[in-house]
């Protein structure tokens, strides 16, 4: 709710702005110890306290307070802030980090004439069936060989658009996102009745890990619901600071899914399962769907999570070959999910599979939802060191759960000409379990 009381800072009242719709105490839970520094990155490119943290909350309380405008000198450095939230982790006050920056975020948005990149990426990411009409031309254009023609003509795009076709991935067939039923009965015994989201770029982009990670739900005794009518989450909305469209994106599969009475909803992509389950808090001043929204959450399981816990069955003699992998956290998954030992668990128990750990595998990969196309210097900055620590390890692949990571890391990977694979787990997981049709 918004704050109206008056607030005293040096002897001296000031009302704290009415139109940040933040509690005040958001600001006065940081103690400026400065623990949070060490782990952001952007703080780690420039050293600007600004774009720290510490410095960013005081930015934000310094608006509320009406001592600055944030149009002139806030905005930028909330712009420049990547989402990763290592900053909550590493904080001993528990801030809530990522509500100021959410209000950051719908304040900057407010404020700033949409791009020709921000207004084509609205129009379609949101919606797989307008995003697969958006990338038809460049399914023809792969199919006749000038997909490399197209990469480089990217240059001359508005800002934003360029970088964004240089990081988009290989594109799998049109019909295969298609040819997932809307419910899949389980293999043998039924342990347990799952919906799973299939999402908006990882139905369009990554359809082959959608179809593993069913195949795998599946084959260790899960009846698997797939409605068509689901569509996005609304993670990627909201990290651009439309919350009114990420809102409405999440009633829409709260309609879609609690309905079902499912023993759990899975997600295969981090970034949406960390916006799902945070729909209680997106949701709280509606008084139609606030309790939906809580129940939802509830049932929201990422699939490393809910596999380890099933548990998922292996052969002890799989079709995967002996391969060095080491595995990525995705920023949501580690710091919002809270996930760390799981995946490892499930990887770790892969036939031929040797786990390498990587030096910082939880700092964040510069890729940030739509950050990366924004600041692209940025991200690419960030990227550098994640790149190092991955070919440190000397491991043939990695492994993550986050289409974001994996489409930044197979991009940096290839353009330094490394041949190290990035997989999504989901996908590791079904080879190990059986040869995929």
């Amino acid at each position: 709710m918004a704050v109206e009381t008056v607030k005293r800072r040096g002897g001296k009242a000031t009302k704290p702005n009415v139109s940040l719709n933040i509690p005040y105490d958001r600001f006065l839970d940081c103690v400026h110890c400065g623990l949070c520094m060490g782990y952001c990155p952007t703080y780690a490119v420039n050293g600007v306290e600004a774009d720290s943290p510490r410095g960013r909350i005081h930015l934000m309380r310094a608006v509320a307070d009406g001592r600055l405008n944030f149009e002139q000198g806030v905005k930028e450095h909330m712009d420049l802030c990547l989402g990763c939230l290592a900053c909550e982790t590493a904080c001993p006050s528990g801030v809530r980090y990522r509500e100021i920056l959410e209000v950051g975020r719908e304040m900057s948005r407010k404020s700033s004439r949409r791009t020709a990149s921000q207004r084509v990426m609205e129009s379609t990411l949101y919606d797989p069936d307008a995003l697969e009409r958006a990338i038809a031309p460049l399914r023809w254009a792969s199919r006749l060989g000038l997909a490399s023609a197209v990469r480089k003509a990217a240059s001359k795009l508005p800002a934003g658009l360029g970088e964004m076709l240089e990081l988009m991935p290989e594109l799998p067939p049109a019909s295969l996102r298609r040819q997932i039923p809307e419910v899949v009965d389980a293999v043998g015994t039924t342990r347990a009745r799952v919906g799973m989201l299939t999402g908006c770029v990882m139905s369009v982009f990554f359809s082959p890990t959608n179809l593993a990670t069913v195949k795998v739900l599946a084959g260790n005794g899960c009846e698997v619901h797939i409605p068509k009518e689901q569509g996005c989450c609304g993670a990627l909305a909201a990290h651009a600071g439309d919350s009114y469209t990420g809102a409405e994106l999440a009633r829409r599969l709260i309609d879609v899914l609690l309905p079902l009475n499912l023993d759990a909803i899975v997600v295969n992509s981090a970034g949406c399962g960390s916006a799902m389950k945070d729909y209680g808090h997106a949701l709280r001043d509606d008084p139609e769907y606030a309790s939906k929204a809580i129940e939802f959450a509830s049932l929201v399981k990422d699939a490393s999570e809910f596999l380890t816990a099933l548990p998922v069955q292996f052969p002890k003699d799989g079709p995967v070959r002996s391969i060095r992998a080491t595995y990525h956290d995705a920023c949501q998954s580690a710091n919002v999910l809270g996930l760390h030992d799981e995946p490892r668990e499930l990887l770790r128990r892969v036939a031929g599979v040797e786990l390498t750990e990587m030096a910082d595998s939880a700092v964040c990969c510069g890729f940030g939802g739509t950050f990366s196309f924004e600041h692209p210097d940025v991200a690419n900055f960030v990227l550098e060191t994640k790149l190092a620590n991955i070919t440190a390890t000397g491991a043939d692949i990695v492994i993550t759960d986050n289409p974001g990571c994996l489409t930044h890391l197979r991009g940096g990977l290839d353009a330094r000409n490394q041949r190290i694979k990035v997989r999504h787990i989901a996908d590791v997981l079904w080879e190990s379990l059986a040869a995929p049709d």
